[in-house]
């Protein structure tokens, strides 16, 4: 009946014993109510603090746990999940808002009406065990579900391939993949990135000159052989020295990845070999529509103009 013992033994005594078994109202345990001191008392311990537990708590100050949780509930204090954010070193934090401020008065400033273009690279594995995408399922109570699905099996070692890309408001270029191992260095970020599918890119989608292209920190990015690159074929770009130091969180190309891979391993899929992990990856980038690079870069300089003022984690 799904009734503790106890339930069961109390009511048959009390029906040996002729008593009514219906509980009057008020009959119960008088509701214990903790003092307003107290209850500040617990408050500031779980407000701000990482790693409360609501069972500690309630051994601290002799009450239960449900009613800890009731007392925080009352007053304001709700669970939340930390987000995650860079770690910057010093000189990262130091330099951030100056080259931001500088950036968004120049080069990012709205008047001039240059677009931003950002390249990156990620990695994809065959079976998608790197990422959130199918973390989750559905089972009715009471039923079983295959093995395949209630377990997310994960090898020790992996085969994946790195891919490149890059994007802006009007959409992507093709994509650089090369198999897991290989790192882009100088000489292929020159030879397979620049000169051949961001060239191209740029002549398809931005011929009427009206952009800059923004990389990252990385030093292949601003190898002397690159760069050359960048002025032989007249790619206007954010300087080594005026560009800012991890700032994930204003390059949207971070999400896109988010959105490609979800795409990729959609349903549960997974790759036996690199060659169809490859053919997926272009298949899926062909099926995006243009309106989700639109969002994307949408806010991009409104969020560097904010992150310049209020700093880098500001726009998190």
């Amino acid at each position: 009946m799904n009734v503790p013992k106890r339930t069961i033994y109390d009511i048959c005594q009390r029906v040996d014993s002729s008593k009514s078994i219906t509980r009057k109202p008020g009959s119960g345990r008088p509701a214990k109510k903790m003092p307003k001191k107290k209850v500040m008392s617990l408050v500031a311990d779980a407000h701000g603090k990482l790693g409360v537990s609501l069972r500690k708590l309630g051994r601290k100050y002799k009450i239960d746990k449900k009613y800890v949780s009731n007392i925080l509930k009352k007053e304001g204090v709700s669970r939340k999940v930390r987000k995650t954010a860079p770690k910057y070193t010093n000189k990262q934090k130091s330099e951030q808002k100056k080259k931001l401020r500088q950036l968004s008065e120049n080069e990012f400033a709205p008047s001039n009406g240059l677009e931003i273009i950002i390249d990156d690279e990620s990695f994809f594995t065959l079976d998608g065990s790197d990422t959130a995408n199918n973390r989750h399922y559905y089972c009715k109570s009471g039923q079983v579900v295959d093995t395949e699905v209630y377990f997310k099996r994960k090898k020790k070692f992996v085969s994946k391939v790195l891919v490149w890309v890059a994007i802006s408001p009007r959409g992507h270029s093709a994509a650089y993949i090369c198999p897991s191992g290989n790192s882009v260095n100088a000489q292929i970020y020159e030879k397979y990135c620049i000169r051949s599918r961001l060239r191209r890119f740029i002549n398809d989608k931005h011929a009427d000159g009206q952009f800059i292209f923004w990389p990252d920190m990385a030093t292949a990015h601003y190898a002397g052989s690159v760069i050359q690159a960048y002025n032989e074929l007249q790619i206007k770009y954010i300087e080594k020295s005026r560009n800012v130091p991890n700032v994930p969180q204003l390059r949207p190309i971070e999400r896109f990845w988010r959105h490609l891979k979800r795409e990729v391993y959609s349903g549960g899929w997974e790759a036996s070999t690199t060659d169809e992990l490859k053919a997926r990856i272009r298949q899926k980038l062909r099926q995006i529509p243009s309106t989700v690079y639109v969002h994307m870069m949408r806010r991009v300089k409104t969020k560097i103009r904010q992150a310049s003022r209020h700093g880098a984690d500001f726009v998190i």
